[in-house]
């Protein structure tokens, strides 16, 4: 299970994003905290034209398994069906071509941050 330092989180205004600190994406627990922010973004109401973003930084990540995928998969279909817009960002180029191997990269929108890797 995840340790409570395993993610940092930050929020400003309808953006959230989730920091991954370390490896810790193919641990249950992260997933599961993860699954908990998304279940409280959808209880705030955005104004109109307004959309809810959760940003995932997985700048740390640098392998991903089945597992790891799958659980993404299910945070992607989560988020989705609560309206809200999930966002990887700073994916390392050997998880990035995990999504491509496993044509996954299109089910996800992947941006780098200003501060970039």
């Amino acid at each position: 299970m995840a340790s409570a330092d395993s993610l940092q989180v930050t929020s400003q205004g309808l953006q959230t994003t989730i920091a991954l600190l370390g490896d810790h994406l193919n641990q249950i627990g992260a997933v599961r905290q993860i699954s908990n922010h998304l279940e409280e973004l959808s209880a705030v109401e955005p104004c109109s034209g307004s959309s809810i973003q959760l940003n995932l930084d997985l700048k740390r990540v640098e392998r991903i398994t089945s597992a790891g995928l799958n659980e993404l998969i299910g945070i992607n279909s989560l988020a989705r069906s609560r309206g809200i817009r999930l966002v990887l960002l700073d994916v390392q180029k050997s998880v990035r071509e995990i999504f491509e191997l496993t044509r996954l990269e299109r089910m996800f929108e992947f941006r780098c941050s200003a501060a970039g890797v």
